[in-house]
């Protein structure tokens, strides 16, 4: 009975520390380029999931989201079989939340997002934490909750401001910066524009001091809505063609599209109606190769007010049709609802981890007493 009451306890010790002893891949050594075939073909589990993890996010980045989806699952299953801590599971909530992201799944891309905010507060890397916590914004604002928005938002400042490297941080200050701008937008809210503006100026700085090319590229983008917004439309273009001028082929292509879009809009607000068809088609095509549908929307939305304008019907029509037909797809009636819901099932999942250890510890705790009183006895 003695022998069995210590396998027992034994047996609840390594159920605790399997984890760690499971989820290593000693063939994936960091700073090493191993393909994905070879760590796919590994006999270590973990690898295999490495791998197809990697082949995923290669997917994720061409936008083919359905590979990306296929690809993923594999990666789960391994990791399922090995039992992995939550902060093993890192990279695959994290390529989950951006794969419903841009399906424009909200409800899950906020459930793992908040998945992946929880395990990064650990590590106290300053940049991944600002970076989720706008992704996070990103969310709410296109659920239409720019309070919830505007909270996670704000939430992103203290970790920016600690951030020493200057590229990420000129990454961070543009992004935080169109969060601004996203909701002013939805609220008309002045102070959040004169916010965005300074946020935009710092991150131009920042990028000019190290003459960072995609921070300007970003930078030059959003300082055109800046302009755009006092009416200054010459002023926004010379920032447009600042930025279209900074772009690499192949990289960038929504900061490109974007570029597009806003020059198209500018010269139909200046009555350049043909020139302004041109960019829109380009930033519709573009936007299509990005495959996110709510920029698909926008710019079917600016085809139409220039085919408009132009006396093109049939193209004002079909665009509107197109439009229409993806924001329907994206304003179903259970959402908005659905935010508070996933930030309850976050809480609770706090919660029931904290007690599930607790539990834990006193299961050892009624072995260690039983193996004293059977002993004693």
């Amino acid at each position: 009975m003695i022998k069995t009451v210590s396998l027992l306890f034994f047996t609840a010790l390594f159920s605790i520390n399997a984890v760690s002893q499971n989820c290593r891949c000693d063939e994936n050594k960091e700073g090493e380029k191993i393909s994905a075939t070879i760590l796919i073909t590994s006999s270590n589990i973990i690898c295999k999931a490495k791998g197809y993890e990697r082949v995923a996010s290669d997917f994720l980045n061409k936008k083919e989201l359905d590979s990306t989806e296929s690809y993923l699952r594999q990666a789960e299953t391994f990791y399922k079989q090995a039992a992995c801590k939550e902060e093993q599971w890192f990279p695959v909530y994290k390529l989950r939340a951006s794969l419903h992201f841009l399906k424009a799944e909200y409800q899950p891309a906020l459930d793992y997002s908040l998945k992946v905010l929880a395990i990064s507060q650990k590590d106290n890397n300053n940049q991944q934490e600002a970076d989720i916590l706008l992704s996070i914004s990103n969310i709410f604002g296109r659920m239409g909750q720019s309070e919830k928005g505007l909270d996670y938002c704000r939430m992103a400042v203290p970790a920016i401001e600690k951030i020493k490297n200057p590229v990420d941080k000129a990454d961070m200050l543009n992004k935080l910066g169109s969060r601004y701008y996203f909701f002013f937008q939805d609220t008309k809210n002045q102070s959040l524009l004169d916010t965005a503006s300074v946020v935009f100026n710092e991150a131009l700085t920042v990028a000019n001091e190290i003459n960072y090319r995609k921070g300007k590229q970003v930078s030059y983008n959003k300082m055109n809505t800046l302009a755009y917004r006092k009416k200054n439309y010459a002023l926004a273009l010379l920032y447009l063609d600042s930025s279209i001028a900074m772009h690499q082929p192949g990289e960038n292509i929504n900061i490109l599209a974007s570029s597009f879009g806003d020059k198209g809009n500018i010269l139909l607000k200046m009555g350049k109606f043909i020139e302004a068809k041109k960019w829109a088609d380009s930033c519709l095509y573009y936007n299509m190769q990005e495959k996110f549908p709510p920029l698909i929307s926008n710019a079917y939305s600016l085809v139409a007010e220039i085919a408009d304008s132009l006396g093109d019907y049939k193209t004002a029509y079909t665009s509107l049709y197109h439009e229409k037909k993806i924001t329907d797809s994206l304003n179903t009636t259970d959402k908005t609802k659905a935010v508070n819901e996933v930030e309850k099932k976050y809480n609770q999942a706090k919660n029931e981890k904290t007690i599930k250890e607790l539990s834990q510890q006193k299961l050892i705790y009624a072995l260690l007493g039983l193996g004293g009183l059977l002993i004693a006895g």
